[in-house]
């Protein structure tokens, strides 16, 4: 206990940023596309977890029993809004889960764009499959969080781009305002 004092077991928040999808040349891009794991690598870290889909299997088999059996329009009736929300937010936070456990059990560098393995390739070039420029910072981010890092990149496609710079000179009108502008 003496060893873990002054030591925080919680990481801080935000954590810190390794790299920015604004570093990107290719962030303006409207075709960027990013690697996203196979159906089957993500079969294979889904693990006991698939469990997890009972729910939603089990609704769908009763909504297809529901025209044969009136106890079970009743007990949908009155259960049905918290049982569906369970049914299907349960699989959809399990793939979020599995693709980032698929991303991060890459222990390559790979291209965050087409997934192609770069061991022993020099750092800040074009990826030989797809031609995309690649860094070991941005895919050291990407691995972070794959779907926070797609969400930065969006969002940073939708800011403006910088103005060019205007010369600001007199104005033209004779009166002149009494705000001081």
């Amino acid at each position: 206990m003496a060893d873990t004092i002054g030591q925080h077991p919680i990481p801080p928040v935000p954590p810190e940023v390794i790299a920015s999808p604004a570093e990107a040349p290719w962030l303006h891009d409207p075709d960027v596309v990013f690697w996203r794991p196979s159906f089957s690598d993500m079969a294979r870290y889904v693990g006991w977890r698939w469990i997890l889909l009972a729910p939603a299997a089990l609704l769908l088999v009763a909504i297809v029993l529901i025209p044969f059996r009136f106890g079970l329009i009743q007990l949908l009736f009155f259960y049905g809004g918290k049982i569906t929300i369970l049914a299907f937010a349960l699989p959809v936070v399990l793939a979020a889960a599995v693709i980032k456990e698929a991303v991060n059990g890459k222990n390559h560098p790979f291209c965050i764009h087409c997934g192609y393995d770069l061991t022993n390739l020099p750092d800040f070039h074009n990826c030989p499959e797809c031609g995309r420029f690649y860094s070991l910072k941005l895919n050291a981010e990407y691995r972070r969080d794959p779907r926070w890092f797609i969400e930065r990149c969006r969002m940073h496609k939708e800011l403006p781009m910088m103005p060019s710079g205007f010369a600001a000179g007199p104005t033209t009108g004779k009166r002149k305002s009494r705000d001081g502008t």
